[in-house]
């Protein structure tokens, strides 16, 4: 079986204007591409509707798998932030319910537009909370979400205060036991938060909803950040052993996602990016 790979677009977060990634992700040779709701908005201002926006994936023959990503969801009764890629998650008194949830919807009719399958909700960082609050509010937000035949893929994150692993991750999923809810397992965030072999193994297959890949620099787990990912093949990250869990154990089948935020290789030609990610990501799993 062939595995599809997706590029996420912020691995080339330096081509701004949202068509001309479609076109140098589909010229590098992806099945799909994936997207930060941020570029979708930008795109919109300058005059576009969504049924532009629609047309994008038609015309490119590049269908997209996930939009990003909905944050502070877990301990605010399930009503999210739509991040900005960049920014940090922070309330403000401006950000009443009924702005947060017209966001939203606003965010949803993106996703819709665009005809993707997923969208992304990762932890909070920083609160704690418990297991039965995060659930019920992730129930909340795949309630909202299923209006729109959406689905949630639940990112716990390597440097969390608390969910950075994914066995509390599933936790939630599981308690949260909503057909539209499941994982989004990222190899870096598995492996800087040290999450198990084994308790991947436990999480159904049907549950694993979104795989982003990458790898990392050789730096001990608590000193990891988002910027030192590195193309696969180039750093430490197990990811043969782990995709070959996802992807012949599990029985994953949906796009891989390669996902990198590293600023060295935004200042580096686009295309040379993107043509050496879906190569080197390749390697890998020609292997497995």
């Amino acid at each position: 079986m062939k595995i599809k790979i997706n590029l996420f677009a912020v691995t080339i977060n330096q081509v701004k204007d949202l068509e001309e990634c479609f076109k140098i992700v589909s010229e590098a040779g992806y099945y799909g591409i994936d997207l930060m709701d941020d570029a979708v908005s930008r795109w919109l201002q300058k005059g576009h509707d969504l049924q532009d926006l629609g047309e994008l994936p038609k015309r490119y023959n590049l269908p997209v798998f996930h939009l990003g990503f909905l944050s502070e969801w877990q301990t605010h009764g399930g009503i999210p932030l739509v991040c900005r890629f960049g920014e940090t998650a922070v309330r403000t008194s401006a950000d009443t319910e009924e702005k947060l949830t017209r966001e939203m919807h606003e965010f949803f009719k993106h996703a819709s537009a665009l005809k993707c399958e997923y969208i992304l909700a990762p932890v909070t960082t920083e609160n704690e909370g418990t297991v039965e609050e995060s659930a019920e509010n992730f129930r909340t937000l795949c309630d909202a979400a299923a209006e729109y035949n959406l689905k949630c893929g639940l990112e716990f994150v390597g440097f969390a205060k608390k969910w950075r692993t994914i066995d509390l991750a599933f936790e939630i999923v599981e308690k949260a036991d909503h057909p539209n809810g499941g994982l989004l397992i990222d190899t870096f965030h598995f492996y800087s938060g040290n999450s198990k072999l084994e308790d991947l193994r436990t999480v159904p297959g049907e549950k694993i909803f979104v795989v982003h890949v990458n790898d990392v620099k050789d730096l001990p787990r608590k000193e990891m950040r988002d910027s030192d990912r590195v193309l696969p093949g180039e750093g430490i990250l197990p990811l043969r052993e782990l995709l070959s869990i996802i992807i012949k154990d599990k029985g994953y089948n949906r796009p891989l996602s390669l996902e990198l935020f590293n600023e060295e290789y935004w200042k580096d030609d686009p295309v040379k990016i993107a043509k050496a990610g879906i190569e080197s990501l390749e390697k890998i799993l020609f292997r497995i």
